[in-house]
């Protein structure tokens, strides 16, 4: 009622009008739009997850909540749980969460109590149940590092389970209830989930092969996140995955090889857990991406152009067209009858924004690639009220957008011909667009700009062999010269350096000394190897970082060995020093988070990750012979992935990691 109606006729919207937005797996929705059913108000972090700070954020105001009514929904109470989560136990008001709002069996629950008047208590009791198991569970919970906040674990099984300690039986449907005795405030504080087995269905599965990229999109009957795994061979090796919980799922697949052909398969997971797959009953499914043209590509437009396209602005008077020119300038093509033209027939205009785009072209058969074309402009001013006038040649490419490769400007005096080095673009799929652009307040006769006669061709030149190492994964790392770009990672390679003077800088590296920029000279033909160590400070000779341990220690004590594990948490702190997770936290540790097989037969392996760090996945049927199922990849996000069917005969896996 604070807020109005919006009435567009064919449809009311509001008052209660809010922005909704997808949420990662590390925050909580806390309100929900009511019709979309998406997420407008979320807390950070996640139930059960450490940060050095919390937030709440809701996309709409704040009095949008009503003043009074009916509990919960009311200001008051909303600010005071928002408070609560803020700083939990705050005034020993106690609090008490669990970290999903749905389950799958077998699971583990995580519970978190707030309670400033337990502050250094170390561990308390809460007691757990289900609606259909009433016996009351305890379960120990431990103090973590923010004093007051108690956390601990539940076990979720399924109804034939055995009693025991800190296992909570349930089925399909049940309710599971952790509750809490604030003493202080003489009240029991109660949270609760739902435990949710029903497997969400995909469907209207597509793919959209571009060039370079492929769009994989499908639908799920209920709000899953998504992920597609997929390669050149049935072995995949590559993934992409969207954590965003959704019903519709569009992913964009990066760096693919032209008129290549690729395998995949999809998988789908619940907020509960349930994990569903889709892997075209185990034979794969496959796209092919789009076939470029390859050169040497010529063009004189006198026999149908289908492959070429023109787009012009929204507010453009002219547009690039193919005919016999007749502009006031020029009354013929260089290879009659036909040039493409801007302004083809001289057309009166004060606005122009058109552009001319060429089929795809894959630079490929050498390491140096000529673009030549024939043009004619004439740009120059027909009255004071002229602003700008111009042509620029842009080069598109999917690793960088565009850059521009040229500007023309003032007057050609003629048709001509242009010559364009694009050997920066070698090896990559590219497009080139002719852009001309006017701006007047005057509406005049205009020239514009003809193209014709266009080839691109690749020859192959003396280049050299560029490579970059270093021994962090977490590295990153600039390299200047003939060429430049920026790179990270522990390694890079270019076969196909031009020759000259370069420089590689190393960026820092938290915890470690940066090593010093070098620089080489490339030779044709020969191979540069700009190698960077970097190393730490170790007085105690434990192999971590004292820089490190000063940061979570205060110091780097001689007492701390590799075999020390501050925390108590089962890793050691040089594996946590390794894995880029807290020593001094329990619950930042490198582990699984995935439930156990679905009945799908689909087994999903996630995990926490540390961006820069480089993680693996080993399966063992065994536990003696493992054999490695996803090679080293770098993390970027939060969350990594891994999924395989039963039929794989893998039953243990193992992770691994390299800083």
């Amino acid at each position: 009622s604070m807020h109005p109606m919006l009435d567009f006729e064919i449809i009311i919207i509001g008052p209660d009008l809010s922005d909704t937005f997808g949420l990662k797996r590390s925050a909580n929705p806390i309100f929900y739009d009511v019709i979309s059913g998406e997420p407008c108000g979320m807390s950070y972090p996640r139930t059960g997850d450490e940060s050095p700070g919390r937030v709440v954020f809701l996309s709409f105001p704040f009095d949008a909540i009503p003043e009074t009514g009916p509990a919960p929904n009311t200001r008051a109470t909303i600010m005071r749980r928002i408070i609560q989560f803020l700083v939990p136990g705050l005034d020993g008001a106690g609090t008490i969460a669990l970290d999903r709002e749905g389950y799958t069996i077998p699971d583990t629950v995580t519970i978190e109590v707030g309670d400033t008047d337990l502050a250094g208590a170390g561990t308390i009791t809460i007691e757990c149940y289900t609606s259909v198991v009433t016996n009351r569970v305890p379960v120990t919970l431990t103090e973590t590092a923010r004093r007051g906040l108690f956390r601990g674990t539940a076990t979720l099984a399924n109804m034939a389970a055995s009693p025991g300690l800190g296992i909570l039986r349930a089925n399909n449907g049940a309710t599971i209830y952790a509750t809490y005795l604030d003493q202080s405030g003489g009240v029991v504080l109660q949270a609760t989930a739902v435990v949710d087995l029903d497997v969400p269905e995909l469907f209207a599965l597509t793919v959209e092969p571009d060039y370079q990229e492929a769009m994989v999109s499908w639908e799920t009957t209920e709000f899953t996140d998504a992920l597609v795994e997929y390669g050149e061979s049935p072995f995949l090796g590559r993934t992409f995955y969207a954590e965003d919980l959704d019903t519709e799922h569009m992913l964009t697949l990066p760096n693919l090889k032209p008129d290549s052909l690729y395998y995949f398969r999809i998988t789908s997971r619940d907020a509960a857990g349930n994990t569903v797959g889709d892997d075209n009953n185990e034979q794969l499914y496959t796209f092919h991406t789009l076939a470029p043209l390859l050169p040497p590509v010529s063009e004189h437009f006198d026999s149908g152009t289908e492959e070429w396209s023109e787009f012009s602005g929204e507010d453009s008077q002219t547009h690039w067209t193919l005919g016999v020119p007749d502009n006031g300038v020029e009354t013929s093509a260089v290879s009659p009858p036909n040039a493409w033209g801007s302004s083809l027939k001289g057309d009166v205009a004060d606005t122009i924004d058109a552009f001319l785009i060429s089929p795809a072209i894959h630079l490929t058969g050498g390491n140096a690639a000529t673009l030549r074309f024939n043009t004619s402009y004439d740009f120059s001013e027909r009255s004071s009220f002229d602003l700008l006038e111009f042509g620029e040649l842009l080069v598109f490419t999917n690793n960088v957008g565009y850059v521009t490769a040229a500007t023309f400007e003032d007057i050609s005096g003629g048709w001509y011909e242009e010559e364009i080095d694009l050997s920066p673009f070698a090896g990559q799929v590219i497009y080139l667009v002719w852009h001309h652009q006017l701006l007047a307040f005057d509406s005049a006769s205009r020239p514009g700009w003809l193209i014709d006669d266009v080839s691109v061709t690749m020859s192959s030149t003396p280049h050299g062999t560029l490579r970059v190492t270093n021994n962090l994964s977490q590295a990153t790392f600039t390299i200047n010269g003939p060429f430049s770009t920026t790179a990270q990672g522990a390694s890079y390679l270019n076969t196909n350096a031009p020759p000259g003077d370069y420089v590689v800088s190393f960026g820092n590296v938290p915890f470690y000394s940066t090593p010093a920029a070098q620089s080489k000279t490339l030779a044709a033909n020969s191979t540069e190897v700009f190698t960077g160590t970097y190393t730490f400070t170790d007085a105690n000779t434990n192999g971590m970082s004292d820089a490190w341990e000063t940061n979570y220690f205060g110091g780097a004590a001689p007492g701390r060995t590799q075999f020390t594990d501050s925390d108590a948490d089962g890793m050691t702190d040089y594996a946590e020093f390794l894995a880029g997770t807290s020593p001094t936290n329990q619950s930042s540790l490198l582990r699984f988070l995935a439930p156990a097989p679905q009945n799908t037969g689909v087994t999903r392996l996630d995990w926490p990750t540390v961006p820069g760090r480089s993680y693996r996945i080993h399966g063992s049927a065994d536990l003696t012979a493992w054999s490695v199922l996803q090679d080293w990849t770098r993390a970027n996000g939060n969350i990594l992935s891994y999924t395989t069917t039963s039929t794989n005969g893998w039953t243990f896996f193992r992770l691994e990691v390299k800083p």
